[in-house]
């Protein structure tokens, strides 16, 4: 059932699994020539009898590593690959990949139209448009009726900072390299979701990937400016640096048209 506890052996296996693909995981970067020969891939073995509940062990950790992995390196690409368009492909892939899912990316101008003006000030300098993936999770069957793909979502909602210079605010140069990473809340909905399509979880869920890259230009929103938010409210700048809550704020009141049970912001 739902609330069975796990038993001493499954818990064991479930960390020993999940310390295992930790431990293994690596970035395979972009080194033209590595300098470590290629060994061979590190394997586990378990003895044990291959019962239901182990096997359900296996099958989940597993595909919390595929979307843990995926997650990680998408965090460790860097800006000149892992743009804000490269997100979308990303949310257009996990839609080809499993039937339970759909993406949508909403545009410049769908977003303009929206008045997502917050959201759209982040990307005003980046020499890439504006967008929004929005991603569909459709998994919930407990009626096995029509109305179960209409139950109450919980929406994940992931900031998506490809890079972020600080804007007009500028960050210091000697931390700066590390802004590749400003975009690993919105990797982390791609695993969440990723992981719940391979298991096939009784559950609705729709991520938001709240995606920009935080640059300077003659465009850039500046410290002073007054921007009305998606929710009709008026902000004032006072750091572009800041751009978090810019991009999250209109990304949250822009969810609630899907009356979600609950809604969780990394």
């Amino acid at each position: 059932g739902k609330n069975k506890k796990k038993t001493t052996e499954e818990m064991l296996i479930s960390q020993l699994l999940r310390a295992f693909y930790f431990g293994c995981y690596q970035f395979k970067g972009y080194k033209s020539s590595p300098h470590l020969s290629s060994k061979e891939e590190p394997a586990l073995t378990i003895s044990a009898p291959p019962t239901q509940p182990l096997l359900t062990c296996l099958k989940y950790e597993n595909s919390l590593a595929n979307g843990m992995q995926l997650a990680r390196d998408l965090s460790h690409m860097p800006a000149n690959i892992c743009t804000p368009m490269y997100l979308a492909e990303q949310a257009t892939r996990l839609a080809s990949n499993f039937s339970a899912i759909t993406s949508e990316i909403i545009n410049q101008s769908a977003l303009e139209a929206l008045s997502m003006n917050a959201y759209l000030a982040v990307n005003r300098a980046s020499a890439f448009p504006a967008s929004m993936p929005v991603i569909h999770y459709s998994g919930r069957r407990d009626g096995n009726n029509e109305d179960d793909k209409n139950a109450h979502p919980v929406v994940l909602i992931g900031k998506g900072v490809t890079f972020d210079s600080g804007g007009v605010s500028l960050k210091r140069g000697s931390d700066m390299h590390h802004m590749i990473y400003d975009m690993a809340g919105a990797a982390c909905v791609l695993g969440v979701i990723s992981a719940a399509a391979e298991l096939g979880l009784n559950i609705n869920i729709i991520g938001i990937l709240a995606t920009a890259e935080n640059s300077i230009g003659g465009n850039a929103y500046r410290p002073g400016d007054i921007i009305t938010t998606h929710s009709k409210q008026t902000v004032e700048i006072i750091s572009t640096d800041a751009e978090g809550r810019m991009l999250i704020c209109d990304a949250l009141s822009y969810s609630e048209q899907f009356s979600p049970q609950s809604i969780i912001d990394i």
